[in-house]
């Protein structure tokens, strides 16, 4: 039954009122997080009124705690899509869909998703399905007359099959490190469709990783003209094109791990050989014992560092941008509390101080770090420590890898800034932070304290 709050925004909304509507339905959603109606009208208001990006960051934290809600992940869907992300919406739709196989808010949220992300014939073929369970659907009916007239021709269609398995096989060639057989699949997946936004992306990126940054910007730029709102590939052009920026965008960061978060702890573990939250844990507990206190782990992906923490602290809290790693992290049971957020607005908005702060490979997403290395300092107790890790350069203050787009800092620009924000006794430990395409990437594990 609904509540009488859910109803007045209800009748405020038939009335024509939204935004009363989504001051109530905010405060009936803050009151009473678990009230899946009420999730369900607030986030459809903010879609209707088209704040995407708020829908978007609510609904990604809100699926957390109700993973299993067809009805607000097809929301979530929609929300992905409209802010770009539409790989992603169409594997949130697909999620609903497999929890509620008759809702036709899923299926109207699958089969965009598969029209934005071109695979007309699917959809077609899924849009058929549909129609059985809801023949008379305004909406059905609408996105059939949609793909009737921009249907591409059989030619057409077996090109959109053929470059996608062509992408699909050239992105595992990469992942498996054949790196020269990646780059010829990719141009055939090119020769057989020229504006492919993933084949022009994936080519550009394995350009760029194989130190060839010209030719990498030149598809990369193809692939933002056809879809602009890729982060990735605007983040990767920039670095092509010798004018990287200062950090990495929230965007492209969520997008990378939000895409790898099921397939991350092997992938670093056995790919890449990745041992840095061991050896972060190892320095902090070789300078204060088992004794690290309350930990702040920033950056916190699916919670290596929280499980190598374990029996060293009292409690670890997490913060990480990926809904997707978060899950992964909620699932080891290391963590006191979890939060979706970028880590400078949380550590802006938190009041609490922690005796320990991690960040094991979060700055290689960040050049410039004096503001957030103020920020920490104001987040520790007296006399607390922050450890991190880094990709290490021999340039002066930071640079960016352009094999990788990732940052790099030097040891002085680490020492200075640090000092500056009031963390000191700095103490700098050489290691290898991973192994990729066969060569060792040189790193800084680094621990500071925080005057008394």
């Amino acid at each position: 039954m609904k509540s009488p709050a859910l109803k007045e925004a209800a009748t405020l909304w038939q009335q024509g009122n939204a935004e009363a509507a989504l001051a109530v339905s905010a405060e009936l959603v803050a009151e009473h997080p678990v009230d899946v109606d009420a999730a369900v009208f607030y986030s459809g208001l903010l879609l209707h009124l088209g704040r995407y990006e708020a829908a978007r960051d609510w609904l990604e934290e809100t699926s957390i705690q109700n993973p299993e809600n067809a009805s607000l992940l097809s929301n979530l869907s929609v929300a992905q899509r409209k802010c770009g992300q539409v790989v992603e919406a169409l594997e949130t739709a697909q999620r609903a869909l497999n929890l509620s196989p008759e809702l036709l808010a899923a299926w109207n949220a699958f089969l965009v998703a598969l029209i934005e992300t071109d695979q007309g014939s699917k959809a077609k073929a899924e849009l058929r399905k549909a129609l059985r369970l809801h023949p008379d659907a305004p909406s059905l009916k609408h996105l059939l007359l949609q793909l009737e007239k921009t249907a591409n021709d059989s030619a057409t269609a077996e090109a959109n099959i053929l470059a996608n398995s062509l992408i699909r096989e050239a992105q595992g060639l990469t992942a498996s490190g054949a790196l020269g057989k990646a780059e010829t699949v990719y141009r055939q997946a090119i020769a057989v469709q020229p504006d492919n936004t993933y084949a022009r992306s994936g080519l550009g990126e394995l350009l760029l990783l194989t130190g060839r940054p010209d030719e990498a910007a030149q598809h990369l730029a193809v692939a933002l003209s056809r879809l602009p709102s890729n982060a990735r590939a605007r983040h990767l052009f920039a670095v092509a094109s010798g004018s990287p920026p200062s950090f990495a965008s929230p965007e492209y960061v969520r997008d990378l791990f939000d895409g790898m978060a099921e397939t991350f702890d092997n992938h670093l573990r056995e790919s890449l050989a990745y041992r840095i939250p061991e050896e972060l844990t190892d320095r902090l507990t070789e300078l204060v014992g088992d004794d690290l206190g309350e930990v702040l782990d920033l950056g916190c992906g699916t919670g290596l560092v929280g499980e190598c923490l374990a029996g060293h602290c009292d409690a670890v809290d997490g913060v990480d941008l990926s809904a997707e790693m978060l899950m992964q992290a909620r699932a080891k049971r290391r963590y006191r509390r979890l939060c979706l957020s970028d880590i400078g607005r949380f550590l802006d908005e938190e009041k609490q101080l922690w005796q320990t702060v991690t960040a094991a490979d979060v700055f290689v997403y960040h050049g410039k770090l004096d503001e957030l290395f103020g920020k920490i300092q104001r987040a520790l107790a007296p006399k607390g420590l922050f450890g991190f890790s880094v990709e290490v350069t021999t340039a002066e203050g930071f640079d960016v890898d352009p094999k990788s787009g990732r940052y790099r800092h030097s040891r002085q620009y680490l020492q200075e800034t640090l000092q500056a924000a009031g963390l000191g006794d700095s103490r700098f430990f050489e290691t290898t932070i991973r192994h990729e395409s066969g060569r060792p990437i040189a790193g800084l594990i680094v621990v500071a304290g925080k005057h008394a």
